[in-house]
């Protein structure tokens, strides 16, 4: 009796390999998906306000995203976290390496999909575009400003700029 497998790439996976797959990632899915309710039941308004305030440069990501990756550098007590994210790739794109053995923060992906009619055809909006709608959430993988070879130039940037803005936020306030 053969095993029917199925060629991914250079990879070839058994059914039973992609099942123990889609396990691991809905166990994955689940785990921070309670992570993140922990999180939200621990808060205040105030506390989501001070949050948001702090970590505005997330201008990317959805608030659900924010929380998320907030309750994992939380949970992993990691003091270093900044709030600067981006992917593997787009880290890789600006010449900035992701330090070896540096764990990822997920954060939930939307997958679109294009609208089809009852014969397969693709549905067009106004601006003769696919139309499209969310069809699932998918874990991706952030890392932090902290996790990169960047951390100590990023801090002395953000440092210096801090004097500059504090030297030009002195007023005499004989001539004002």
């Amino acid at each position: 009796m053969t095993v029917q497998t199925k060629r991914y790439g250079k990879k070839t996976f058994t059914p039973e390999q992609k099942e123990q797959y889609k396990q691991k990632k809905e166990t994955e899915k689940e785990e921070i998906h309670a992570l993140y309710k922990n999180f939200l039941t621990k808060k205040t308004i105030k506390d989501f306000v001070g949050i948001l305030a702090e970590y505005r440069q997330l201008h990317n990501y959805s608030i659900r995203n924010r929380f998320l990756v907030l309750a994992q550098a939380e949970q992993r007590h990691d003091e270093k976290f900044i709030g600067v994210l981006n992917n593997f790739r787009n880290w890789k794109e600006q010449n900035i390496q992701v330090l070896k053995g540096m764990t990822a923060y997920k954060v939930l992906v939307p997958i679109f999909a294009k609208k089809k009619n009852n014969e397969n055809e693709v549905i067009l909006n106004d601006q003769n575009q696919p139309k499209e709608y969310l069809h699932f959430f998918k874990l991706g993988n952030v890392f932090d400003i902290s996790q990169t070879s960047e951390f100590e130039n990023y801090l002395r940037e953000r440092k210096e700029i801090d004097e500059k803005i504090m030297k030009n936020a002195e007023i005499d306030y004989n001539t004002a």
